[in-house]
């Protein structure tokens, strides 16, 4: 079945490879039956492996696959030196097979790679500019001359190498020949090489055949080591470059470390001999992180968190160890403290304003208390109407539509054309539309009017029967 990737892999997947390893954890935590040393662990290509995994490509060990006279399901990986191995790389890519070889030690893998037209040539280059240099070693730089056109380097803003050779494209590709020659995907920084002037040198090329054969030239093996996957955009380049090799029905991969075939274990199943990653360590990867990545990685965690049932067994395991009186003792200043806090809350919700009066006046000496529902705002408004109707008219008898008719501002038939319409709205008003500002506002409209009353420019004329 033919297996189509039109997206390699995700971010998500780049950072939770990353995290894990930089922290694959102290031996207590791991579940593997071989122990390995820290150096053994940096040097190790397990993360590497790992991808090839997730790519759905089995690490398989037996060398008869490179006899057979179909290799379209095959990738075949060769890290660093290559003496004595007898290996006809060309022959993969004519069968339509993948091949990805990373060396820097010059003369041995220089043989192995002679029939494709690019030679892995014998570093260490030595960068001149120290604005290139990864820490504070020459032969440890940044590379960032890189073509982000091609599916590998998509996206990859920097390569950091360690201690790199550099290739030598005797069969380079072109637009009128793009097929069967090899594509310049990154070159090194200015340096020099044993003493003498290299200038700028190719760091990385890769090659598509008229059979579907793929091939990827890296003039640094140590670029996906496990160490040195969590330098820079390294871990994006292995993952992309196994995603783009793996195309394809490609289903099983062949490693070939230093001449010798090998199955590196998954990084989970490790037990290596390093500390973990202080706090402030992991603090300061995961801040290093976008935005999106750390959302996708706080996600995965907490999604294995809530699978595996930590958080319950954590909390279970708490209680089971804590003395009895003790934990009797924290129930029960845990419902005193959520008691007492219940408490003072309703205590200063309950709290209210001073008491009015019918006609919005407060109450001298009175405990203030709370108007609780619209009903008796309500209420509280159309007892300062009617005191205001009373003030008015000198009588209670009236009634309201008499007592709208009948008032009068003199000189001013604006206002009382206000007054008139204010007074019937008020009046009018469902409880719903008084609140503690609208009984503000009707107290101040009344107190006006008061003045204007007392001025003599509020008059009512009182209707004879």
């Amino acid at each position: 079945m033919m297996r189509c990737r039109a997206e390699y892999p995700q971010r998500a997947l780049l950072a939770s490879l990353t995290l894990l390893l930089g922290i694959a954890g102290p031996s207590s935590y791991c579940c593997s039956q071989d122990e390995i040393s820290q150096s053994e662990w940096k040097r190790g290509f397990h993360g590497f492996a790992m991808l090839c995994r997730a790519e759905g490509m089995a690490v398989v060990t037996n060398l008869a696959y490179l006899d057979q006279p179909r290799q379209d399901d095959l990738l075949v990986v060769v890290f660093g030196g290559t003496p004595g191995l007898r290996l006809e790389l060309q022959t993969i890519l004519d069968r339509g097979g993948a091949i990805l070889f990373a060396a820097d030690d010059g003369r041995t893998s220089r043989q192995l790679t002679s029939s494709l037209g690019i030679n892995l040539e014998r570093g260490p280059l030595q960068v001149t500019s120290p604005n290139s240099w990864y820490g504070e070693f020459s032969d440890c730089f940044r590379v960032v001359a890189i073509d982000t056109t091609h599916p590998v380097t998509k996206g990859v803003g920097e390569i950091v190498a360690n201690r790199a050779g550099y290739l030598l494209n005797r069969r380079r590709a072109s637009l009128l020949i793009p097929v069967g020659r090899w594509r310049t995907l990154a070159n090194s920084p200015l340096g020099r090489i044993r003493g003498r002037n290299a200038g700028t040198s190719e760091f990385m090329a890769a090659i598509v055949t008229s059979k579907k054969g793929r091939g990827l030239a890296i003039a640094d093996h140590s670029v996906f080591t496990n160490q040195m996957l969590a330098c820079g955009d390294n871990a994006r380049l292995a993952a992309q470059a196994v995603a783009w090799l793996a195309e394809g029905q490609r289903d099983k991969v062949i490693i070939l470390i230093d001449s010798g075939i090998a199955s590196p274990d998954d990084p989970t199943l490790v037990d290596i001999n390093i500390p973990p990653p202080t706090p402030q360590q992991v603090r300061d990867a995961l801040a290093s992180l976008p935005p999106d990545v750390f959302r996708a990685v706080v996600n995965d965690v907490t999604a294995v968190v809530e699978d595996e049932g930590i958080l319950d067994d954590v909390v279970g395991e708490f209680f089971r160890k804590l003395p009895r009186f003790l934990y009797n003792r924290i129930v029960i200043l845990t419902l005193s403290f959520g008691l007492g806090v219940f408490a003072f809350a309703f205590a200063v919700t309950s709290r209210g304003k001073t008491d009015l009066t019918a006609d919005g006046d407060e109450v001298p000496g009175a405990k203030s208390r709370r108007v609780v529902n619209r009903v008796e705002r309500h209420g509280v408004a159309m007892q300062m109407l009617d005191r205001f109707r009373v003030d008015v008219t000198g009588r209670s008898a009236s009634s309201w539509n008499e007592f709208v008719a009948s008032i009068h501002v003199i000189g001013s038939p604006i206002e009382e054309a206000h007054l008139r319409r204010a007074l019937e709205s008020y009046r009018k008003r469902r409880p719903s539309f008084w609140t503690r500002a609208r009984l503000e506002e009707l107290k101040s409209q009344l107190d006006h009017w008061r003045l204007l009353l007392q001025s003599g420019a509020l008059e009512y004329d009182r209707l004879e029967n």
